[in-house]
């Protein structure tokens, strides 16, 4: 509860994950699991998420992101009442290449700014 006290403070929440066998993290995944008392004990808590923005960054070895890898953020995000800014997700095989599309990186992070000067 003491992390997701911290986490409610802000407007804009970025989960960041290595890609572990086409999910989350192990660690991630406790964190989404830790959620439900957001919604069966600590209400007023879960309240607070109301209208944030949740991105995602992840990494991986595969050239793409795995099929419904993004599903878990973008329920859980729906079923808080937040909004799911998007993702990034970088492959292991660009870095160094000329497919490492920095462009894309950077309206990533556009986003982000965009979703942190939003007024609500």
């Amino acid at each position: 509860m003491e992390i997701i006290e911290r986490v409610s403070r802000h407007r804009v929440i970025v989960f960041a994950t290595p890609v572990y066998w086409y999910a989350m993290s192990g660690l991630l995944k406790t964190f989404f699991d830790r959620l439900t008392g957001l919604v069966t004990v600590q209400k007023t808590l879960g309240r607070n998420l109301k209208g944030k923005t949740v991105f995602l960054v992840a990494v991986g070895a595969d050239a793409e992101l795995p099929d419904g890898f993004e599903v878990p953020f973008k329920l859980t995000a729906k079923y808080l009442n937040m909004k799911y800014g998007g993702r990034l997700y970088a492959s292991t095989e660009e870095v160094g290449t000329d497919i490492y599309h920095v462009g894309t990186h950077r309206e990533f992070l556009r986003d982000i700014v965009e979703a942190l000067w939003e007024i609500s």
